[in-house]
Formats: C-alpha cells, sequence, structure tokens
C-alpha cells in the first residue's frame, strides 16, 4: 500500500502546511455555516484528498458536524475505508461528453 494511504491524516490537527484551511473549514463547522460545495485544488500532495476526507468525517460523524470526528462511529469508520476518491479528469471528460451528446441530441 502506498504510504499516502497508510499515513493519511485523520484530523485537521494532523493536516501538516494547511493552515488556514484547516482554520476556515473549522470555523464553518463550528459556526454552522457550512456551504453547500467546496472545491479542493492544488498541487498533487497539497492535501486536498486528506482534506476532503476529514471534512466529510466531520459531517457525516454520529457526534457531528463537529471540527473533531471520533473516527469511531459507523459512518467515519466507512469513509476511512472508503477507496480512492475518482480522479477530476475522469468526471470531467464525463461531463464534458455527456454535454456534447446533449446538444447533438437538440438539433
Amino acid at each position: 500500500m502506498s504510504l499516502y494511504r497508510t499515513w493519511r491524516p485523520r484530523t485537521f490537527a494532523d493536516l501538516v502546511g494547511q493552515d488556514a484551511v484547516v482554520r476556515t473549514l473549522s470555523s464553518a463547522i463550528e459556526g454552522g455555516k457550512l456551504a453547500h460545495a467546496y472545491l479542493f485544488s492544488g498541487p498533487r500532495g497539497s492535501g486536498k484528498t486528506s482534506a476532503a476526507k476529514i471534512l466529510a468525517r466531520c459531517i457525516n460523524c454520529v457526534a457531528g458536524p463537529t471540527p473533531l470526528p471520533d473516527n469511531t462511529c459507523e459512518n467515519c469508520r466507512a469513509i476511512l475505508a472508503a477507496p480512492r476518491l475518482t480522479s477530476s479528469k475522469s468526471m470531467q471528460r464525463a461531463t464534458v461528453e455527456s454535454t456534447r451528446f446533449e446538444r447533438s441530441a437538440r438539433r
């Protein structure tokens, strides 16, 4: 198994070098002002997937929404065990192709 999967941070405190992201997401959770969507972007290895998985556990935790997920409830364990997230390139390609198909069908 890859190191990034073995040593993936489990809490916002473990997320290194993303202080602004951690502060923003934690305040949103604590203040009850979660947005309907978040876009994580940046170079490879910057912690996008880790931050997204931690946020998912914070929101879906049985004790939550909380900035400190317990990582032991059924929801947290399911997110921790989830396979790698789908590549955005493949999702973008599918969207572009479906849009082209819809446009050609309307003509």
